[in-house]
């Protein structure tokens, strides 16, 4: 009887999923270098196979281990900046150009500002054409923004996309 548990724990452990993301050591799902993430106002998505999304509110543990996945390892210690204006911020940034923000162990925004990290929801990537195709851009203390796909983007210079965010960031205007 008690094998008979042994094997059904077993069998239930191995039918365990992490959100449909890679899991690095399972033949044919192996973590790529560096995957290409849907950039959203929601948090991150994981398009084509191994599709699952990483909302904004989840606890900032499982969410950097879900990137590291699919990008490889954080660049350096989480930093906090406790000067920002929404509160203390903590910054998980990846080799690709992505930044993670968590703010009391949550997940609640991202930035982008390498054409690796990530696109908007309908393609805009940093280091495309400025200003984005329909988008009412205007001028900040930080440079031209505008508002794509529910994303937000920044140009400094108005020759192109520089940044990409959502969420809670620590920008000082």
């Amino acid at each position: 009887m008690r094998g008979r548990w042994l094997v059904l724990a077993g069998v239930l452990l191995a039918a365990c999923d992490v959100g449909g993301l890679p899991r690095p050591g399972v033949p044919g799902i192996e973590a790529p270098t560096s995957a290409a993430l849907i950039l959203s106002r929601e948090g991150l998505t994981v398009p084509g196979a191994a599709a699952g999304e990483i909302s904004f509110g989840r606890a900032m543990p499982g969410v950097v281990e879900a990137v590291r996945r699919l990008k490889g390892a954080p660049v350096g210690e989480p930093q906090t900046n406790t000067e920002c204006g929404a509160g203390p911020v903590t910054a998980v940034r990846f080799r690709d150009g992505l930044t993670l923000n968590f703010m009391n162990g949550a997940f609640l925004g991202w930035v982008a500002d390498a054409p690796g990290a990530g696109a908007a929801p309908n393609g805009l990537k940093v280091g495309d054409a400025w200003p984005p195709p329909g988008a009412a851009a205007q001028e900040t203390t930080l440079g031209s923004e505008a508002e794509v796909a529910g994303v937000q983007v920044l140009s400094r210079d108005g020759g192109k996309v520089d940044l990409l965010f959502a969420g809670v960031t620590c920008f000082f205007r």
